[in-house]
């Protein structure tokens, strides 16, 4: 193999950029550059065509286990982002209704009778 590639480090790099991440728009944009076309992963696997098959093999395994592991790791993420980001749209939207209701609202007319 021409260059060994540190898949160790660029799931550690993914690990740290995922949870650095605030934003959907961050996220994405971790996404990209970490799973992307051009990101390290993509051009490592690019280079499986010119390995040896018992090299090729085993780098082919190590790239599907680190892709898995870091696409795990943003999803999970993107996950937390969307749920804070419901959370705190639903708390600034809230409404308190109790201010509208007042005494001029009719209360409903009573039907039937006692027994």
């Amino acid at each position: 193999m021409a260059e060994a590639v540190d898949l160790d480090g660029l799931v550690e790099q993914a690990r740290v950029a995922t949870a650095a991440a605030g934003t959907t728009e961050e996220i994405r944009e971790v996404a990209a550059s970490v799973t992307g076309k051009k990101s390290p992963l993509a051009q490592a696997g690019r280079r499986l065509g010119s390995l040896e098959p018992g090299e090729r093999k085993e780098l082919g395994r190590a790239l599907h286990e680190a892709r898995t592991t870091v696409e795990a790791l943003i999803e999970a993420r993107r996950m937390e982002i969307a749920a804070a980001e419901r959370a705190h749209e639903m708390a600034e939207s809230r409404i308190d209704l109790t201010e509208f209701i007042s005494d001029r609202v009719a209360a409903p007319q009573a039907r039937g009778h006692l027994n």
